[in-house]
């Protein structure tokens, strides 16, 4: 659960990307600049015009890089980004009773999907052949991002689209560079983005790791990487970094998947089972009578 004030608005926006480059087995840096010229050309598509937020449960479309364009007439910049949510269809799944004593409730989630425009293409030169005589591996994989913002429910959504954007394109640095810290060869591990919140309320802090490494096999990092002052020489564990980076105590387990924040509209992937009467019928009430028994 992470609580907010009331006026707390977090954006969740994510999508699939297509990274896709050719790697020359035999040349290591060539390699690493293949790899880092796919990362660029996903940053481009992340800052070009052709770039889309669709908001979930809605028929809002907005295009961020446009000046904020939208779907809907009355969504401007200068916006509040909480008015958005007059526009989203909720289901109805039965209402909480709601505590007296709690003076915070849950942050408000507003889910993006990212999409890119399909434009028609122009009057195009003539394709060109090359033959290559080196033999190369094609590394193909989905990259996904997964970003979240938290806003004030009264800031412009022209700013909140721009942190956004932001957000994507930092996100995807991080991917790169743990793509290029755990790559072996051709074996290019999938990154992966998770939210932890921190002992501040209403802060989540996106990690990303590379998918199948246990927390205790991440491969050390240096602290200069994350702009912490230490010699060349000097590295330490993955996590030590985080906790060094957010003020956290080192014996506390924040950045550990398994503690990952739990978004409420999206199932459990872990194999835990939370509630073991969620699936179950009820008992039949037939032929059964009413007792009073005492204690």
């Amino acid at each position: 659960m992470l609580l907010t004030d009331d006026s707390t608005v977090i954006f969740r926006v994510r999508g699939m990307l297509d990274f896709s480059c050719q790697l020359d087995i035999s040349n290591e840096k060539q390699g690493q600049s293949a790899i880092t010229r796919c990362f660029e050309g996903l940053r481009s598509k992340i800052s070009s015009e052709s770039l889309v937020f669709l908001v979930c449960n809605s028929p809002v479309l907005l295009w961020p890089n446009k000046g904020l364009q939208s779907t809907v007439e009355h969504l401007t910049e200068e916006t509040p980004c909480r008015d958005i949510h007059q526009y989203i269809t909720v289901e109805d799944g039965g209402s909480k009773k709601a505590s007296k004593k709690k003076e915070r409730k849950d942050a408000s989630v507003v889910n993006l999907k990212l999409l890119m425009e399909v434009t028609e293409a122009g009057d195009g030169s003539a394709p060109s052949l090359c033959v290559l005589t080196r033999r190369q591996h094609c590394a193909r994989m989905p990259v996904s991002v997964d970003c979240v913002l938290s806003a004030n429910g009264f800031d412009p959504l022209q700013t909140v689209c721009r942190g956004l954007v932001g957000a994507l394109r930092r996100q995807l640095l991080d991917m790169e560079d743990a793509v290029l810290r755990h790559r072996k060869g051709s074996s290019l591990l999938a990154p992966q983005a998770f939210h932890f919140p921190l002992p501040t309320p209403g802060n989540l802090i996106t990690v990303v790791y590379p998918a199948g490494v246990a927390e205790s096999q991440l491969l050390s990092l240096s602290v200069c990487s994350l702009q912490l002052w230490c010699s060349s020489e000097f590295s330490v564990f993955f996590t030590q970094v985080l906790h060094r980076k957010y003020g956290l105590p080192s014996d506390r387990p924040y950045f550990r998947r398994a503690n990952a924040f739990h978004f409420p509209d999206e199932p459990y992937r872990d194999g835990y089972l939370r509630n073991p009467h969620a699936h179950l019928t009820p008992p039949s009430m037939e032929d059964s009578k009413v007792g009073t028994w005492d204690s």
